[in-house]
C-alpha cells in the first residue's frame, strides 16, 4: 500500500495542478470484453487497484470498458493523460489505446506505445487525428465520452499484467507541431500506369521525375504502391509539378477504407514550376478510417500538354517523438548485416518538423530470435529537417533475425513517448552464387513486374543474398503486348538482367491475355497466344530455362475456361517453346491444391484431366499447396502422390509456390513452416521449393495476402528470411538419402541428406505438449554440430561414436562432418504422460530409459511437478543400466480437485537427466492436459457439457471489430446453444440444440459454413492433423454432413457417408443429433476414454451473409489451431 500511494501521489502532484480528472481505472467499476475466452481477467489487487492480466498466446489484445462512461468536457480536444504501472516486460505491451465514443455510438481510438514500466501516456486528441474508428461515419459528433481502454500485445509475448490508473484531461492544449516529408517521387522508384481518355499519352521516366506528353482530354496516373499506402488525417498534400507546354489542371483522387472515392478540387497549372497545395482537413471529414490515393488526374482543356511531375510531400501535425523517423542501416537496402561488415550497423534519425528542433532521447532494445536482449541509449539534437546517422558500435553475438525497438522522447515533452521497430538480419549470406542451380532448386516467388526499377533491384539483391537461385515471376502478356502489333519487353528485360547478374534464373509464367486477345472466358486466341509464346521464348533463350504455362489452372479465378481448353493452350505453348528453345523445360501451371475446393465443384477433376490429356506437353508437374505443414503433408502424401501414381505420371513435380502467411500463427510459425515444408517436399521427390513470397504484398496486418513475404513491404527481414538463408547455405547441392524412424518416438520428423563428406539431419517434433526429445545417433563423423534455425552452430560432443541430438518443436539440423554413415540408436530418456489429467484423480507418468553406450552407465533423473499436481513417492532416482539395457520408472501424481491446466500458465512436468561418464544432461518436459469429464451413457435430463450463451463467446463481423459484438448479439434468444457429448461401445454421440431466431442455410458442401451451421473440431492422439466436420440442416429440410479436413490417412468424402445426422427445427430451436462411429474416425472406445480434443462453432446467418459465430474455444473458426481445443474424456 505504501508503494502504490507514493507512486500515485508523485504523479498526482505533477498533473493535478492543471488537469481535470475524468476517471480512475484503478477504482472505477469496469468490465472486460471476452475476458474468459481470451484468457484475461481484471481483478482488485492487494493495494486496492485494478490489475488487468492477459496471455499473449491466447489473444493479441484486451478491451477494458467503464461500466458508466464518463462525459468529456467541451469539444473533447486536448491532452488526455493516463497513469499506469506495467507489471510485465515492457516489450510485451505494444500499445495502450484510449477509446472515446461519440453521441451516435461510434468508437474512436487513439494509440500510444508505453515507453516505461511505470509512468504516464499522453494522448493528443483532436477531431481528425484518431488512429482507428468504427461503427459510424468517421466523424466525431459531440458530446464525447470516455468508453474505456484497449491494450495490444506483442505476438507470442506470453502472460503479462498492467495496472491502469487515473485519466486526466486538459482542454485546448496540444503537443503537435507542423511536420512535412517527401511522400512520393515520380522517377524510377515507381511504376506508373497511364491511361488516356479520348486520346493518347506517352511518358518519359527519368531518375527523379516523370514527364507526361499527352493529346487527350484526361490522363489518369496509377501506381500500385500509391494505392497500397494509407494514412490517417494529414493536413495537406503538396505536389511539385512543371508545365512545359499546353494547358493542364491537376488533382489527386482519394479513397477511404469503405471504398468511397473523392476527387479533390482541380488546380490550374501555370507555365513553368508549380507547387500545388491541397488542404485535406475538410475533405477528409467525409471519409471513414484510413485513406489512400486512388490515382492522380490531369485535365487538358486544349487536349494537348506536356507536364513533368517531380515530387509529392505530405504535411501532418505531429508530436516531436512522432515526427522523428527511425531507420536501421546495414550498408544495403535490404537490412542484411553481412558477416565481416559489422561496422556498417547504424541507426538514422530524421526530424520532419518544419520549424522546431528536437532534443531526442532514444532507448534502443535489440532482441534476437531467441529473446536475447541488448539495450543501448542515444541522445542527440536534430534541427528542422535534419537527418543524422549514428553507428551502434556493437556487434551481434548470434546470427539471424534481430528486432530493434526504439523508444523516442523529446526532452521538452518527456512524458510523450513513441515506440517504433525495425529489423535486420545478421547473416553469413548464402549468395549470390554464380551459375545456374544444380540439384534441388532453392527458389522464391515475387512480383517485380509490379514495381519501379529501384524496387526491382532491391528485390533481386534480397533474393541473391539469401541464396535463392530461381525466381518465379509472371511474364505478363498484357504488359508485353497491350495492343496488336505493339511489343514492349523493356520491363522484363530489366527483370531478367537484375536477377540474372546475381546468379538467379527465372521460373517464368506465361500468362494473362490482353483484352484484345481473349474471349469472354478470358481464354486467349490461340494464334495470338502462339505468337506471344514463340516471340518471348526466342527473346530469352539461354537466359530463361523454366517456362510455366499459366498460373493455378485448377482455380476458376485464374482459369475460368475449362480443362479441355487449358490442355489446348498447354499443347500449343509446348510446341512453340520447344521450337524456339529445345533445351527449355516446360511446366504445367502450378496447381493450387490437390483437393476439391468449393469454387472447383463444377469441374472437380480438372487437375487429373490436364495431367492425363496433356501428357507429352509438359516436363514438370507444378504444385502449390499453401498452408501450414500438417495440411501440406496431407495434401502431398494423401492426395497428390497417390493421384500421380494412379495416373501414371512419371514427370517430376515441383513445389514452386507454397508458403504460410504470417497472419496464421505469427512470424515464428511462418519461419518454422519453411523448414518443415521444404524438407517434406524434397523427401517426396520435388525437384525444388519456391517460397511465396519474397516480399509482403502490402502493409495490412490482417490481410493474409499481404503477409506471405520473407521481407516486409518496406524490405525489413522477417525471421523466415534468416531461415531461408540458413537452408540455402547449408543444403545447396545436398542429396536426399532417407527419412529416419525413431523407435518409440511418435511424430518426430527426421531426414538424412549428404553433402560431399558431410551428413545433414534436419528434424523437429510435432508432439504437442512435449519439449525436446534426446535422440542418440551413432556415427563415424570426425565432429558434430547442431545448427539452429538462424544458422548458429553449437558443437556436440561425441562419446565413442555416439552423440545426443535434442529434437523439439523448433526445428534444427545435425551436421556430421567427415562422416560416411549414421544410424539412430534410440532415445536414452523419454518422458510420457498418462493421457489426460482429471481433477481429483491419479495421473500416471512414465520415464523410459535406454543405454545406447557400449558400457554400463548411471542415469540420474529428477521429476518436478507444477502447482496442482503432487507426486507420490520418490522424485529423484539413480539407475544403473548395462549396455543396451532398457528400464521403465512408473510414477504417480495426484491432481487437486481444483486443478486446471488450461489457464494462462501451462502446467508442465519437468524431467532433469544426466548420464554418468558422458556430457549428456538436459531436461524434458510434458505439458499436462486437463480434461472435461463426459459420461459414457447419455441422459436427456443431464446438464449440457458446454453452453454457448454468453457475450464473451460471440465473434461478430460487424465492422470487423469485436468491441461492437455486444451491440449486435441480443442475448440467448438471438443465438445460443447447448452441447452434450456421450459414447457407446461403437460411436461418439453429439447433441447440439441451437436457439436461433432465424434459420438460413442456402449452401451445400464446403460452403455451408456461410449459413446457419455447426462446425466440429476433433483431434485424436496418435493421429496426424485433425478433423473439421460440418453439420447442417439444408434449405430443403434435409440433413448434411460435410468434412473439410480429415486426419492424415482418411478420405473425407468416404468418412462423411458413415456418419449419421438428424437435423430438425422446431420453433426457433434447431437440434443436431449426430453419431460418429469410432471405426470411421480411426479410433477405439479406449481412445475416447483416454481423452481427445474437441471444439465446436455455431455459425449465424440471418439472411445477409454470415454475420457472427459462437464457439467453445478459439482455433477452429478464426484460424486453425487444434492445440487450443479443450480436452474431453469419456468416463464410466
Amino acid at each position: 500500500m505504501k508503494y502504490r500511494f507514493g507512486f500515485w501521489l508523485g504523479m498526482t502532484l505533477c498533473f493535478s495542478l492543471w488537469a481535470a480528472e475524468l476517471a480512475d481505472f484503478g477504482v472505477a467499476k469496469t468490465w472486460m470484453y471476452q475476458a474468459e475466452e481470451r484468457g484475461q481477467s481484471a481483478a482488485r489487487a492487494a493495494d486496492g487497484g485494478t490489475v488487468l492480466r492477459w496471455d499473449g498466446q491466447r489473444a493479441g489484445y484486451a478491451e477494458l470498458f467503464l461500466a458508466e462512461p464518463v462525459p468529456v468536457p467541451g469539444k473533447g480536444e486536448g491532452i488526455f493523460r493516463l497513469k499506469y504501472r506495467n507489471l510485465s516486460e515492457p516489450a510485451a505491451l505494444r500499445s495502450i489505446n484510449l477509446r472515446l465514443r461519440d453521441q451516435k455510438g461510434e468508437m474512436f481510438q487513439w494509440k500510444q506505445r508505453p515507453g516505461e514500466k511505470n509512468g504516464a501516456l499522453s494522448f493528443d486528441v483532436s477531431a481528425d487525428n484518431f488512429s482507428d474508428c468504427w461503427g459510424g461515419n468517421g466523424r466525431p459528433e459531440l458530446p464525447l465520452e470516455v468508453a474505456g481502454l484497449g491494450f495490444d500485445f506483442a505476438a507470442g509475448s506470453g502472460v503479462g499484467a498492467i495496472e491502469p490508473g487515473r485519466l486526466t484531461f486538459e482542454a485546448g492544449r496540444h503537443l503537435r507541431f507542423p511536420a512535412r516529408e517527401v511522400w512520393r517521387s515520380f522517377g524510377e522508384d515507381e511504376l506508373w500506369q497511364l491511361q488516356a481518355y479520348r486520346g493518347r499519352v506517352h511518358a518519359v521516366e527519368e531518375a527523379d521525375s516523370l514527364t507526361v506528353d499527352a493529346a487527350a482530354e484526361i490522363v489518369i496516373l496509377r501506381d500500385r504502391g500509391l494505392q497500397l499506402e494509407t494514412f490517417g488525417r494529414p493536413r495537406e498534400m503538396r505536389f511539385r509539378v512543371r508545365l512545359d507546354s499546353g494547358e493542364a489542371q491537376f488533382a489527386p483522387e482519394l479513397r477511404d477504407s469503405t471504398g468511397k472515392v473523392r476527387l479533390l478540387p482541380k488546380q490550374r497549372l501555370k507555365q513553368g514550376e508549380n507547387e500545388l497545395r491541397f488542404p485535406l482537413r475538410e475533405a477528409l471529414r467525409e471519409f471513414s478510417g484510413l485513406v489512400s490515393v486512388e490515382c492522380l488526374k490531369l485535365f487538358l482543356p486544349s487536349r494537348q500538354a506536356r507536364v513533368t511531375l517531380e515530387q509529392a510531400e505530405l504535411s501532418r501535425e505531429l508530436t516531436p517523438a512522432e515526427a522523428v523517423r527511425f531507420r536501421v542501416e546495414t550498408g544495403n537496402g535490404v537490412r542484411v548485416l553481412k558477416l565481416g561488415e559489422e561496422r556498417a550497423l547504424a541507426v538514422t534519425f530524421t526530424n520532419t518538423l518544419t520549424d522546431r528542433p528536437v532534443e531526442l532521447a532514444a532507448g534502443l532494445e535489440i532482441m534476437d530470435y531467441h529473446g536475447r536482449c541488448k539495450v543501448l541509449e542515444k541522445t542527440l539534437r536534430l534541427l528542422p529537417g535534419e537527418r543524422r546517422c549514428l553507428p551502434l558500435d556493437w556487434k551481434p553475438e548470434r546470427f539471424g533475425w534481430h528486432r530493434i525497438r526504439c523508444t523516442l522522447s523529446d526532452r521538452s515533452v518527456p512524458e510523450e513517448k513513441r515506440q517504433v521497430s525495425n529489423s535486420f538480419a545478421y547473416l553469413k549470406p548464402a549468395g549470390p552464387t554464380p551459375g545456374r542451380a544444380e540439384g534441388f532448386l532453392f527458389g522464391v516467388c515475387s512480383h517485380p513486374e509490379r514495381w519501379g526499377k529501384r524496387v526491382r533491384e532491391l528485390e533481386a539483391e534480397a533474393a541473391g543474398l539469401c541464396g535463392a537461385k530461381v525466381m518465379r515471376d509472371d511474364t505478363e502478356w498484357n504488359l508485353i503486348q497491350p495492343e496488336p502489333g505493339i511489343w514492349n519487353y523493356s520491363l522484363f528485360d530489366h527483370i531478367v538482367e537484375a536477377f540474372g547478374k546475381r546468379g538467379i534464373e527465372l521460373n517464368a509464367i506465361l500468362a494473362y491475355s490482353p483484352l484484345w486477345a481473349r474471349d469472354r472466358e478470358r481464354f486467349p486466341r490461340q494464334d495470338a497466344w502462339r505468337a506471344f509464346v514463340r516471340r518471348t521464348v526466342e527473346r530469352y533463350r539461354n537466359r530463361i530455362r523454366f517456362w510455366e504455362v499459366w498460373n493455378e489452372p485448377d482455380l476458376p479465378g485464374f482459369a475460368p475456361f475449362g480443362s479441355d481448353r487449358y490442355v489446348e493452350m498447354l499443347k500449343n505453348a509446348y510446341t512453340e517453346i520447344k521450337q524456339a528453345a529445345p533445351e527449355a523445360v516446360v511446366l504445367t501451371g502450378g496447381f493450387a491444391t490437390s483437393v476439391t475446393l468449393p469454387q472447383m465443384l463444377a469441374d472437380p477433376d480438372r487437375q487429373k484431366r490436364i495431367l492425363a490429356e496433356g501428357r507429352g506437353s509438359y516436363q514438370v508437374h507444378a504444385f502449390h499447396g499453401h498452408g501450414d505443414f500438417p495440411y501440406f503433408a496431407q495434401l502431398v502424401d494423401l492426395n497428390l502422390l497417390p493421384m500421380r501414381r494412379k495416373l501414371g505420371v512419371t514427370e517430376p513435380w515441383y513445389a514452386n509456390e507454397t508458403a504460410l502467411t504470417s497472419t496464421e500463427g505469427g512470424e515464428r510459425k511462418q519461419a518454422e513452416t519453411l523448414f518443415k515444408k521444404l524438407f517434406h517436399a524434397w523427401s517426396r521427390g520435388s525437384i525444388g521449393y519456391n517460397w511465396y513470397d519474397l516480399r509482403d504484398d502490402g502493409y495490412s496486418r490482417t490481410d493474409g495476402e499481404h503477409n506471405y513475404g520473407m521481407l516486409t513491404h518496406d524490405f525489413l527481414p522477417k525471421p523466415v528470411y534468416a531461415v531461408y538463408n540458413m537452408l540455402a547455405g547449408t543444403f545447396s547441392g545436398a542429396e536426399f538419402l532417407r527419412q529416419e524412424q525413431v523407435a518409440g518416438a511418435k511424430n518426430l520428423w527426421l531426414f538424412t541428406f549428404r553433402s560431399g563428406n558431410t551428413l545433414l539431419l534436419p528434424g523437429w517434433s510435432e508432439n504437442s505438449g512435449y519439449g525436446c526429445r534426446p535422440v542418440a545417433v551413432r556415427t563415424d563423423a570426425r565432429r558434430a554440430e547442431r545448427i539452429d534455425l538462424m544458422g548458429n552452430i553449437e558443437p556436440l560432443p561425441l562419446v565413442n561414436g555416439l552423440l545426443l541430438f535434442e529434437i523439439g518443436p523448433e526445428p534444427a539440423t545435425l551436421r556430421l562432418i567427415e562422416a560416411h554413415k549414421s544410424e539412430i540408436a534410440g532415445c536414452p530418456v523419454q518422458l510420457a504422460g498418462g493421457g489426460l489429467a482429471v481433477p481429483g484423480r491419479e495421473y500416471p507418468v512414465t520415464v523410459l530409459l535406454e543405454n545406447p553406450l557400449g558400457t554400463a552407465a548411471d542415469f540420474e533423473v529428477a521429476l518436478t511437478a507444477p502447482a496442482g499436481l503432487e507426486f507420490q513417492g520418490e522424485t529423484l532416482r539413480r539407475f544403473r543400466l548395462e549396455a543396451g539395457e532398457k528400464r521403465r520408472w512408473n510414477c504417480v501424481a495426484v491432481t487437486g480437485r481444483t486443478f486446471r491446466a488450461a489457464g494462462q500458465e501451462p502446467a508442465v512436468i519437468r524431467l532433469r537427466y544426466a548420464v554418468s561418464g558422458t556430457p549428456w544432461k538436459g531436461e524434458e518436459s510434458l505439458t499436462v492436459r486437463a480434461a472435461v469429464a463426459i459420461p459414457a451413457a447419455d441422459r436427456p435430463d443431464r446438464k449440457p457439457d458446454f453452453r454457448l450463451d454468453r457475450v464473451g463467446q460471440v465473434q461478430s463481423f460487424f465492422r470487423n471489430d469485436p468491441a461492437m459484438s455486444h451491440l449486435v448479439w441480443k442475448g440467448p434468444e438471438d443465438l445460443s446453444a447447448e452441447i452434450r457429448l456421450a459414447a457407446d461401445a461403437e460411436a461418439l454421440e453429439l447433441s447440439v440444440a441451437v436457439r436461433d431466431d432465424i434459420h438460413v442455410q442456402p449452401f451445400r458442401g464446403a460452403a455451408v459454413w456461410q449459413g446457419d451451421n455447426v462446425q466440429i473440431g476433433l483431434a485424436f492422439p496418435n493421429q496426424r492433423g485433425f478433423w473439421e466436420i460440418g453439420l447442417s440442416r439444408l434449405e430443403d429440410g434435409t440433413s448434411e454432413v460435410f468434412i473439410w479436413r480429415a486426419a492424415y490417412g482418411f478420405a473425407p468424402a468416404v468418412v462423411a457417408k458413415q456418419f449419421r445426422l438428424i437435423a430438425e427445427r422446431k420453433g426457433t430451436v434447431t437440434t443436431y443429433q449426430a453419431k460418429l462411429p469410432f471405426r470411421a474416425l480411426g479410433i477405439t472406445p479406449e481412445t475416447a476414454q483416454s481423452g481427445f480434443r474437441f471444439n465446436l462453432v455455431v455459425n449465424d446467418n440471418d439472411g445477409g451473409g454470415r454475420e457472427s459465430f459462437m464457439r467453445i474455444a478459439s482455433g477452429l473458426a478464426e484460424y486453425k489451431q487444434p492445440e487450443l481445443f479443450p480436452y474431453v474424456m469419456v468416463v464410466e
